[in-house]
């Protein structure tokens, strides 16, 4: 409980930063992170994820941000959208690396899904602040 406390108090932060601080491009980037994260979030408290071992439901919502993180990284003449992919590209990984672990421990397989997270938010909020300091 404390690990999700601290996740929203970092996400909602970094968010708010972007959203307000950021350009299109990262307002983009951190608008795909809001949905993805919502979605996730209404998936487990629907509880509609735990009938198969793999996660078909959040498998789909991180396909989806990986093809949208893939679009604003081609659309891009900066790096750090590489990074968000790559990063998507690992949390598809696992999703599917798991259907063939099946002894894989439920909190290993939710940490290994919740560490690209921190890696993306962070990434795009370094992005935005180095941004601005080039503006100045």
């Amino acid at each position: 409980m404390l690990w999700g406390m601290i996740f929203w108090l970092l996400f909602l932060s970094a968010a708010g930063y972007v959203l307000v601080r950021g350009d299109h491009q990262k307002r983009a980037a951190i608008g795909v992170m809001i949905a993805g994260i919502l979605a996730t979030t209404l998936v487990y408290v629907t509880g509609s994820h735990k009938w198969l071992p793999l996660n078909i439901s959040v498998l789909v919502i991180d396909v989806i941000a990986l093809l949208a993180f893939i679009w604003i990284a081609v659309r891009s003449r900066e790096v750090w959208p590489l990074l968000l992919v790559g990063w998507q590209l690992a949390a598809v990984t696992i999703h599917i690396a798991s259907s063939f672990a099946q002894n894989l421990l439920p909190r290993a397989y939710g940490i290994s899904q919740g560490i690209w997270a921190y890696l993306q938010f962070g990434t795009i909020f370094a992005a935005t602040m180095l941004a601005r300091r080039k503006q100045k």
